[in-house]
């Protein structure tokens, strides 16, 4: 700044210049020499390396939803669609042998879940809810519906898989006859199970990051859990960006192509 001013008093030395002038270029100068010194830091900056495996941070409520009809159910799908937040917890519950023989700790989610199925809710209602495709009376179709077998995390066919968040739940749409239901993993029965994966991976430390999309594997879901069920259209199905699949879900409810139905059964 010193420099700046001698500067200039030299080069001014014949001009009349009074103070006041003096001072407004120098500030004028100083305002030029801070941007200068703006850029070269911008410039000399370590650029910033994105994370490509970092997803973006999940939204989570500890608190449940009170839904009792059909009203106030389609109210917390559409905020569901805007905000697609998680609502529940994870509580530590046991431990169980993995394929090696390895004693691993589970995980169970406390919440709401959502699941596409291409099951209609009247098949659902009259077997008593959506079952194992795998008969997990024995035990390799068990430990894999904890996510213990040898691909650890992966369920298959054993349990009925679901997801924390509704976007991840719609890879698995099928025709138009079924439906995405929504469960209160609150209201299974005694001797049922919503594990959660997610926890178990990382938990157990299986990987290092959750491939599971949020996953929940449900042993069995009784129509007591059910809280109801959403029909979407063929059109929406097809569609495969998900983001587009939401906008039109939730477009739906104003032409009447989304609706919601609560499953009287609930809590029961």
């Amino acid at each position: 700044m010193e420099d700046i001013e001698y500067n200039l008093k030299i080069a001014l030395n014949d001009k009349v210049v009074t103070e006041d002038d003096l001072s407004k270029i120098l500030e004028i100068a100083n305002m030029v020499k801070n941007g200068i010194d703006k850029q070269k830091q911008e410039i000399n900056k370590e650029p910033e390396v994105k994370d490509e495996n970092k997803l973006p941070e999940i939204k989570v409520s500890k608190e449940l939803p009170q839904i009792k009809n059909k009203e106030e159910l389609e109210n917390f799908v559409k905020a569901q669609l805007k905000d697609d937040i998680v609502h529940g917890k994870t509580e530590k519950k046991g431990q169980a042998f993995d394929d090696q023989g390895v004693t691993r700790d589970l995980y169970e989610f406390k919440g709401i879940c959502f699941r596409s199925d291409k099951l209609a809710p009247n098949t659902v209602v009259k077997e008593g809810g959506i079952k194992s495709v795998m008969d997990l009376s024995k035990p390799e179709n068990m430990q894999e519906a904890m996510g213990l077998a040898q691909g650890k995390g992966a369920t298959g066919k054993s349990g009925c898989s679901s997801a924390q968040q509704f976007r991840n739940c719609m890879n698995y749409l099928g025709q138009s006859s079924g439906r995405i239901y929504i469960i209160d993993t609150t209201k299974l029965s005694e001797n049922d199970h919503a594990y959660s994966m997610k926890d178990i991976i990382l938990e157990n430390k299986f990987k290092d990051h959750d491939e599971s999309a949020g996953e929940v594997n449900i042993t069995d879901i009784p129509n007591k859990a059910i809280i109801g069920w959403i029909k979407i259209t063929e059109d929406m199905i097809n569609t495969k960006d998900n983001d587009a699949k939401i906008k039109k879900i939730f477009n739906g409810f104003e032409n009447g192509n989304t609706t919601v139905e609560f499953n009287e059964l609930y809590g029961k």
